[in-house]
């Protein structure tokens, strides 16, 4: 397995005041969606309890969304349910699986920042950025991730979906695996927990 080149000790962000600012972050209408049914599901709270969510309402979107367990506050991540673009994307199936067993060193360091923002600020978080694998091809990919509590205050689960694309090269045809990521960077983009 080949680690990330370099793993940030902080990821720089962007905090949003407003839906709509936030929003307007994202590029992919499958993010948008997630998001419009989150908020729907929210009814006000600042996150939506687990139980608000049923995969039945989002038929569409199975394959790019995922749900984690927050574990010991957000010292690991457990993935629960994982869609099948996911793990084809990925070259691996998480489900059922922690994040630190699963993926290189490198990557999982990056991906557990993501996940503690969320955690953290008990707020949405949308992270736009690049893969670049060994073979030289650079994938973007976007990641929205969505908190969920189970009747306390806290996040206990992380509603997601990731969506890979070419920037080089065909995607379709792509043989690249998460283990052949040397480098991940991106711009990450919160949206503020007193939005109304």
């Amino acid at each position: 397995m080949l680690d990330l080149v370099t793993v940030p000790d902080e990821i720089a962000d962007e905090v949003h005041a407003s839906l709509a600012n936030f929003k307007a972050q994202i590029t992919d209408d499958r993010h948008q969606a997630l998001l419009d049914y989150w908020v729907e599901k929210r009814a006000g709270r600042a996150m939506p309890d687990r139980s608000d969510i049923d995969p039945i309402d989002i038929p569409k979107l199975l394959p790019d969304i995922g749900l984690l367990d927050v574990i010991d506050g957000g010292r690991r991540f457990y993935f629960r349910v994982v869609g099948s673009s996911i793990n084809r994307a990925f070259g691996h199936d998480y489900t059922g699986h922690f994040l630190d067993e699963v993926a290189p060193i490198g990557y999982s360091q990056f991906i557990t920042l993501l996940y503690r923002k969320v955690v953290q600020t008990r707020s949405p978080v949308y992270s736009l950025g690049k893969c670049r694998y060994r073979d030289a091809s650079v994938r973007s990919i976007q990641r929205l991730l969505l908190p969920l509590t189970r009747d306390s205050d806290g996040v206990e689960q992380i509603f997601y979906s990731t969506c890979l694309g070419g920037i080089q090269g065909d995607f379709q045809c792509a043989t690249q695996t998460v283990d052949d990521i040397i480098t991940n960077d991106g711009l990450v983009y919160i949206l503020s927990a007193n939005e109304g």
